[in-house]
């Protein structure tokens, strides 16, 4: 963080403008260098990179209750495999078609999964993958 504080120093002197916004953008985008996180100015959720940032107690409410039952968890953990569709998800977890398509409706919801709907052998299926490595919350 001294590295941090000394480069600000140095474009204050540079540009000889104390202005407190130039000094807080100027520390945002320093922080945002060192630790690669996206600076999130507003409550949500936001997806980068593989990675869920969330914000605001509502939002981590979401996605704490997307996270908090068994067969959404396994479903996240069959999804680390590639994508799969809702009837295939069904038969591994021995689950009805209707219980899963619920319960991803839910993890979509929270940022969790994206889904696709994409021709089949008899129709649309619905196509789920996982999209995310990691989980952010920022409880400001």
């Amino acid at each position: 963080m001294i590295i941090g504080y000394h480069k600000i120093y140095k474009e204050m002197i540079k540009y000889k403008k104390l202005n407190s916004i130039i000094i807080k953008w100027m520390v945002r985008n320093l922080s945002n260098e060192q630790n690669k996180t996206p600076v999130l100015e507003k409550e949500g959720i936001y997806e980068k990179d593989g990675v869920l940032y969330v914000r605001g107690f509502n939002y981590i409410e979401r996605v704490a209750d997307a996270l908090s039952g068994e067969t959404r968890i396994l479903i996240l953990k069959k999804l680390t495999e590639g994508e799969m569709d809702v009837a295939e998800l069904a038969d591994v977890l021995n689950h009805s078609k209707a219980n899963i398509s619920s319960q991803i409706r839910k993890l979509e919801e929270a940022g969790l999964v994206k889904s696709a709907y994409k021709p089949g052998k008899r129709g649309i299926k619905k196509i789920v993958q996982r999209t995310i490595k990691e989980i952010r919350v920022f409880l400001e």
